[in-house]
């Protein structure tokens, strides 16, 4: 997002954009401070009363009460949660953010969303990374739980293993009493025709005595 068009170069080939006003080497450079310091350098020299930090700070807490305020008008959110470096130095942030607020908000000033700090700081990224590698085993526990070679475990490609790859073999092509059946389960289907009786009855039935056969099918 665009603070301001005549603002420093942005990397991204604009100018003026949100992160050349809070992002970190941003701000590490506008208070003075080498690439590799960490916020909580700048949050000490802020608190000293370093004028370059304090700068650096108000005109980051302004740049960013500027975007957010637009985004407070079309979303009519009610609460903002700064995180990650903003965190560190979200106390320092509110004042200016405040004030741009007063001034762009479209709403009654008194109804200004509340500016909270996120508890984690600088691990909350770190942290949303981390539940969501974790997501499929916070949400299918049991299926971690089952060795590798476990047939119910499914496939790495997400298509079934095991017995759920031999039931979709089962599956006849067509519909009805038509529907014919290409693969069962198991090879060897035992035939329950009875065989003409000894003496050369038909007592026990024939095929044709009890109307036409059908291929028997095996489902698990």
């Amino acid at each position: 997002m665009t603070v301001d068009p005549a603002g420093p170069p942005c990397r991204c080939g604009s100018h003026g954009c949100l992160e050349q006003y809070i992002g970190r080497h941003s701000l590490l450079h506008a208070a003075g401070l080498p690439p590799r310091a960490s916020v909580h350098t700048l949050l000490g020299r802020v608190e000293s009363g370093d004028p370059t930090a304090v700068q650096a700070v108000e005109a980051a807490g302004h740049a960013l009460g500027s975007v957010l305020s637009g985004v407070v008008n079309l979303l009519d959110l009610p609460t903002l949660v700064l995180g990650g470096d903003l965190a560190v130095i979200g106390e320092h942030l509110r004042a200016p953010i405040a004030e741009e607020m007063r001034h762009r908000l479209l709403s009654d000033p008194l109804a200004a969303p509340e500016v909270v700090l996120a508890p984690m700081g600088p691990a909350l990224s770190a942290t949303g990374a981390a539940y969501e590698a974790l997501d499929r085993v916070i949400l299918d526990p049991a299926r971690w739980l089952r060795g590798e070679d476990d047939p119910q475990r499914p496939g790495e490609d997400g298509q079934p293993d095991g017995d759920d790859a031999d039931a979709d073999a089962d599956v006849p092509y067509g519909d009805g009493d038509d529907a014919e059946v290409v693969e069962h389960a198991d090879a060897d289907v035992a035939d329950d025709r009875a065989e003409p009786g000894a003496d050369g009855s038909e007592d026990a039935g024939t095929p044709t005595d009890r109307g036409p056969a059908t291929a028997p099918s095996v489902w698990r």
